[in-house]
């Protein structure tokens, strides 16, 4: 059964893009095995091209084509192309914890967004404690707005209750 943040992403979020975004490049950064699948959806289902990364490399042989996939670090890989949209889920608290690691992918994310009109979608464990300086520098380079028919802000209430917040570049 898919956790409650899954449930919020497979039937409300990747929803919203599926039918009111075409031909755009999505990043989703820290992938697991439960959204191995992911890539199918969108790269034989919709003009979207779907994108993933992860340090996992059995995921990659067994669940991914390989020129979708990318086995590695995030904040130390050097992308070839710019996103429309990234999704950054659960990654801040499993493998990006501290401080110094969170502003670095903060910036990072800024940097590969493609224009004006792309999205970060940032999720995270509500129990996890951004740092004011992390909240700070995501004000600093992006404004808060609404994506499609979802608010802002979002908790997603479960047992692993998740706060997601969409942004796009200032």
């Amino acid at each position: 059964m898919p956790t409650g943040d899954r449930l919020f992403m497979e039937s409300k979020l990747f929803k919203e893009i599926t039918l009111n975004y075409d031909n755009l490049k999505i990043l989703f950064v820290g992938v697991h095995k439960y959204s191995s699948w992911y890539a199918t959806i969108f790269n034989n289902f919709t003009s979207n091209t779907f994108y993933t990364i992860d340090l996992e490399y059995d995921y990659y042989e067994s669940k991914y084509d390989n020129s979708f996939h990318i086995v590695g670090n995030f904040l130390k890989h050097n992308f070839s192309k710019k996103f429309d949209i990234i999704l950054f889920n659960g990654v801040f608290g499993y493998g990006i914890n501290e401080l110094d690691l969170q502003k670095e992918a903060i910036i990072k994310i800024h940097k590969l967004l493609s224009n004006d009109n792309s999205y970060f979608i940032f999720g995270y464990r509500a129990d996890i404690d951004l740092k004011a300086e992390v909240k700070n520098l995501i004000k600093d380079k992006f404004k808060k707005v609404k994506f499609s028919t979802i608010e802002g802000d979002l908790i997603v209430n479960s047992n692993n209750n998740h706060k997601f917040s969409f942004w796009r570049l200032n």
